[in-house]
């Protein structure tokens, strides 16, 4: 019964950190929108409206929210036990070579066949992108943030070239874009097989020997390893999971909506995967609750140009600044969870 209390606190204090982080990012967004000249109030309506006004807006706030949201558990997954999964959108550009490339060297077979190869092939391009920098930590010792951000800028290059030079580049057109896949996902489909994710996601945390054991080792490595778990081979299970979901999170981009590779399609994914893993404290229903709030202003910002003359590059603040305070933690669960029970003691 204490063990629930004591959680319950935690949580709740976790909470009350990611709404005040919010609340603070809006306040200054807030004020950087008077110095433009405009009301804060109309501002902030306009990226309600966008983003709950109609239909339209719901679908493609769902439809943003589900994309961040597939990057927040793929870092999240990662980071419970000790890595910094920063390489997402590596392991973006990684995936959607890998189907590209399946499409074009497929071409004649089944629709279906091709379909399964390409989500093969992007699973396990995904899962040995996240791992390199995964190796170079656990293996190695060398820092993971280092080489997972010359990985992202690697492997943005190397993309931009294939699709402007390869055979997958994509023949007189005026934009750099590859190879037009012609399989399909449907977006009911993306959608559903997200909700499933997030099921399986907390349903593996909370009731599996798997789950426990990312926690055990995420908590305590040294004890994880006293108590006959293998901490290293959970880690590089972690990182191939996280790869996982960050291929997934490209499959429903690529095969359910565009269709073609486009310069630069992964920027900035990674980052917002992060802040809304912040904003959840890695937690399965606030990484949904964050993603949702990112994703509504990302559909927003649309009507935030149209409506007002506040530049969309508010929004890029706004989260900045919401990821900037999310690391802040306000309320410091651990010290004020040690002091009730040093009183009850």
């Amino acid at each position: 019964m204490k063990d629930k209390t004591s959680n319950l606190i935690r949580n709740l204090i976790n909470s009350s950190n990611s709404i005040v982080a919010v609340l603070i990012a809006f306040l200054i967004g807030g004020f950087m929108v008077l110095l433009v000249g405009e009301s804060p109030i109309n501002a902030y309506s306009a990226i309600l409206k966008g983003a709950f006004g109609s239909p339209t807006a719901i679908r493609n706030t769902v439809r943003f929210a589900i994309q961040v949201m597939l990057m927040a558990y793929s870092f999240s997954v990662c980071n419970r036990c000790g890595y910094f999964n920063i390489s997402q959108e590596a392991q973006l550009y990684t995936s959607a070579l890998a189907m590209v490339f399946v499409s074009f060297w497929t071409e004649g077979l089944p629709g279906p066949l091709r379909l399964v190869l390409m989500i093969l092939a992007a699973a396990a391009a995904g899962a040995l992108t996240c791992l390199i920098p995964a190796v170079a930590k656990f293996k190695l010792g060398v820092n993971e943030v280092v080489v997972g951000v010359m990985l992202n800028y690697l492997t943005k290059f190397i993309c931009q070239h294939l699709i402007a030079f390869s055979p997958i580049a994509a023949k007189r057109t005026s934009s750099i874009v590859s190879i037009e896949i012609p399989e399909h996902i449907p977006v009911p489909v993306i959608t559903v097989g997200a909700v499933l994710i997030v099921i399986a996601y907390a349903f593996i945390l909370r009731s599996t020997i798997p789950g426990h054991r990312l926690t055990v080792t995420g908590k305590n490595k040294q004890f994880a390893q006293a108590s006959g778990i293998d901490a290293t081979k959970v880690l590089l299970m972690a990182a191939v999971t996280g790869g996982v979901l960050s291929a997934l999170c490209c499959m429903g981009e690529i095969l359910g909506y565009f269709h073609m590779i486009y310069n630069e399609f992964a920027a900035g994914m990674g980052t917002d995967g992060m802040t809304a893993a912040f904003i959840g404290n890695n937690t399965p229903i606030g990484m949904m609750f964050g993603s949702l709030l990112l994703g509504a202003l990302k559909s927003g910002s649309v009507l935030l140009s149209v409506l007002t003359e506040v530049p969309t590059e508010l929004i890029d603040c706004v989260q900045g600044l919401i990821m900037f305070f999310a690391t802040i933690k306000f309320f410091n669960a651990a010290q004020i969870d040690l002091k009730r029970r040093r009183v009850v003691e």
